[in-house]
């Protein structure tokens, strides 16, 4: 049944019928016609990602707003991810777009990072703007559906910086996973292994590829440098910076 068919049908209702009882018909071709749109398909697209407590604050104007930013990009925001940031009157987001690219394995794609102005330098926050664009990659964690479900989530998706291969990415991000040993750790001291903790980006310096993992927020980063030696990755530099 079609929702022109349900229309006509309402259509040959006689018209001796009552009120209430024309009113009941209206209701059920209503229902009929709604749920026609949904068999075809014609729903609203789900509401993208937001984690962090500036996305989640979002106002519907703002959400509008990151939305067109998208779409001048030439993608569909994908997740939005926002905390306070450490510099005073300044808000900041990281929005990352539908993906270019994507596998079975990984996904790779675009993000915006906005800023805006914020209390107490105006008295509302202004409009967001892109400060700069960069590339990305998702590695889903094993058995994962592809969801992100919460702002530690081990398998966020995270900046790149420099040319690395697919399979190198997901080998590097598989051993960064692992939480393999750090080193120059004395008996007794911590932490010994990399923590378990989402990536937030990737850089390729030569044949050294330093990676950053989210701790708290934006307030906390563990950084690595990863190598190869024998054709093993191993951990070679370690640091924790707190702001």
């Amino acid at each position: 049944m079609t929702a022109n068919r349900a229309n006509r049908q309402l259509e040959r209702i006689p018209r001796r019928h009552n009120r209430p009882a024309r009113l009941a018909a209206l209701l059920t071709s209503c229902c009929v016609a709604t749920l026609i749109g949904i068999a075809d398909g014609q729903v609203l697209e789900p509401g993208i990602g937001r984690f962090g407590s500036v996305a989640r604050s979002l106002s519907e104007t703002e959400i509008t707003r990151i939305g067109d930013l998208a779409n001048a990009a030439g993608k569909l925001p994908w997740l939005v991810l926002g905390f306070p940031s450490i510099i005073r009157g300044v808000a900041t987001l990281t929005v990352y777009l539908q993906p270019d690219v994507t596998t079975a394995r990984l996904r790779r794609g675009r993000l915006l990072r906005l800023l805006a102005d914020e209390s107490p330098v105006v008295s509302k926050r202004s409009e967001w703007q892109v400060k700069e664009r960069a590339s990305y990659a998702y590695v889903p964690m094993a058995g994962s559906a592809g969801e992100i479900a919460g702002e530690q989530d081990l398998g966020w998706p995270f900046a790149v910086d420099g040319e690395i291969d697919d399979d190198t990415l997901i080998s590097l991000v598989t051993f960064v996973r692992s939480t393999p040993a750090l080193p120059d750790i004395r008996e007794g001291q911590a932490p010994r292994v990399v923590p378990r903790a989402p990536l937030s980006a990737v850089w390729r310096r030569d044949e050294q590829f330093l990676v950053a993992l989210r701790l708290r927020g934006d307030s906390e980063v563990f950084g690595v440098t990863v190598i190869k030696k024998d054709g093993e990755w191993m951990v070679a530099k370690w640091n924790w910076s707190i702001a």
